[in-house]
C-alpha cells in the first residue's frame, strides 16, 4: 500500500531535482526595461526582424539558485512590445524559469503576442490566484503552474491541444477546471494533489488517461470518462473522492493503482473490452461493494482488490488462469466466491483475513495454492 506523504514528498523532491537542472544553467538576460514598478528581464530570441525576445529571470547566482523576481507584488503586467537600443521587439515567450518562486505575484496579464510559456516559469507561485492565457499560446511547458497553491482561476485557450506533464501539480486551490475541446493529450501528473479540484471535464479525444493524471484529487467526487479512451494509466485516479465510475467500452488497459484509495468508490462498471486490471488497481478501496471482473482477463493481478473490505460479491470469468498473492487479501465481507475450472494457480495470501469467507469452490484445474491463501476465513482449505 502506498503512503500518501510518501507519494507527495516523493513526487516534489523529484519535481526540485528536475527543476534543478535549469536553475543552474538560467538563460542569460540581454537587458532589462521597467514595467510599472517591476524591472523585467529579457533575452533576445531574434536581433533581425521582426525582434523578438523571451521573458527570463535575472541570472545572478546565489550558491545554485539564481534570485528570482522577489521584488514582484500583487499585479504584474507583460508588455507586448519593448524597446531597447533603438529596437522595438516583440515579447513572444515566457521562457523557463521566468517567475519561479515569485510568491507575492496575485495575477499577472500575458499579451496576446506570446505564443509559448516555458517549462516552470510559473513554479511556486504561492500568491497566484487568478490567470488567463491568451489565444495566442499554443505551448504550455512542463510544470509551468506546479504548486500555485493559491490558483482559483485559469483559462486555457482552444488553440491549447496538450495539459503538459505537471502542469497544476499541487494547486490546492484550484476548484474546477474546463479543459478545451481541442486538447487530445493529458500529460503524467498534470492535475495530481489538487486537492480542492470538484470538477473537471475530459473531452473527447483524448484516448489515453495517463500516469498519476487527476491522483490524490480528493474532492474529486464525479469523473466522466469519454469514449475516445482506450488506456487508464498507472496511480491515473488514486486517492480521489468519487463514489462510482463507469469505464467505456474501448479502455483495453486499467494501469498499476488506477483507482487505489479511492474509499467512497462503492460501484465501479468496468466493460468487456478491458483484457489488463494491473497490480493494485483496486486496493484499499474501502466502500467497493460489488466487482464483475470482464471476460478476458486472464490473470487477476497481486493486490488488486487487497483491502476493499466492503466487497460482498466477486464474479470471476472464466477466462481467469491465475489469482496473484494477496488479490483479495482482507476482503473482510466477501461471503462466497467461486473459482472458475480452468485456474491453475492461487497466490499466497490471496484471500488471507477474509474473516466471513465460508463457501468457496475450487476446481480439479488449481494445481497451486500459496501459503496461507485462506487464513483467517471461515472455510478452511485442506
Amino acid at each position: 500500500m502506498k503512503n500518501l506523504m510518501t507519494l507527495l514528498m516523493a513526487a516534489l523532491l523529484a519535481g526540485q531535482a528536475w527543476a534543478q537542472q535549469w536553475k543552474q544553467q538560467p538563460e542569460p538576460f540581454d537587458f532589462e526595461a521597467k514595467s510599472g514598478e517591476v524591472i523585467v528581464y529579457y533575452h533576445i530570441t531574434s536581433d533581425s526582424e521582426p525582434y523578438t525576445v523571451e521573458v527570463v529571470p535575472p541570472s545572478k547566482l546565489i550558491g545554485d539558485y539564481y534570485l528570482g523576481y522577489k521584488e514582484v507584488k500583487g499585479d504584474l503586467a507583460i508588455p507586448e512590445i519593448v524597446t531597447n537600443g533603438g529596437k522595438t521587439y516583440s515579447v513572444t515567450r515566457i521562457g523557463h524559469f521566468a517567475f519561479y518562486g515569485c510568491a507575492g505575484m496575485t495575477s499577472v496579464t500575458i499579451p496576446n503576442s506570446v505564443t509559448s510559456i516555458g517549462d516552470c516559469a510559473f513554479y511556486g507561485c504561492k500568491g497566484l490566484i487568478s490567470i488567463v492565457i491568451p489565444n495566442s499560446v499554443t505551448d504550455l511547458g512542463k510544470s509551468a503552474f506546479f504548486f500555485c497553491e493559491g490558483l482559483t482561476s485559469v483559462f486555457i485557450p482552444n488553440s491549447i491541444t496538450s495539459i503538459s506533464e505537471c502542469l497544476f501539480f499541487g494547486c490546492s486551490g484550484l476548484k474546477s477546471f474546463k479543459v478545451p475541446e481541442t486538447v487530445t493529450n493529458i500529460e503524467n501528473s498534470a492535475f495530481a494533489h489538487c486537492i480542492s479540484l470538484t470538477s473537471v471535464n475530459i473531452p473527447n479525444g483524448v484516448t489515453t488517461i495517463n500516469n498519476s493524471v487527476f491522483e490524490d484529487c480528493r474532492s474529486l467526487t464525479t469523473i466522466e470518462i469519454p469514449k475516445s479512451v482506450k488506456s487508464i494509466g498507472s496511480g491515473a485516479f488514486g486517492f480521489c473522492g468519487f463514489t462510482s465510475v463507469t469505464i467505456p467500452e474501448g479502455v483495453t488497459r486499467i494501469g498499476y493503482a488506477a483507482f487505489d484509495n479511492c474509499h467512497n468508490l462503492q460501484s465501479i462498471s468496468i466493460p468487456a473490452s478491458v483484457t489488463h486490471i494491473d497490480t493494485l488497481a483496486f486496493d484499499f478501496c474501502y466502500s467497493l461493494k460489488s466487482i464483475v471482473i470482464p471476460q478476458g482477463i486472464t490473470t487477476i493481478y497481486p493486490h488488486t482488490f487487497y483491502g476493499c473490505e466492503s466487497l460482498t460479491s466477486v464474479t470471476i470469468p472464466n477466462s481467469v488462469t491465475t489469482i496473484g498473492s494477496a488479490a483479495f487479501l482482507g476482503c473482510g465481507s466477501l461471503t462466497s466466491i467461486t473459482i472458475p475450472e480452468g485456474v491453475t494457480s492461487i497466490g499466497n495470501a490471496a484471500f488471507q483475513k477474509c474473516r466471513k469467507l465460508k463457501d468457496v469452490s475450487i476446481p480439479k484445474s488449481v494445481t497451486s495454492v500459496g501459503k496461507d491463501a485462506f487464513t483467517g476465513c471461515k472455510f478452511k482449505y485442506k
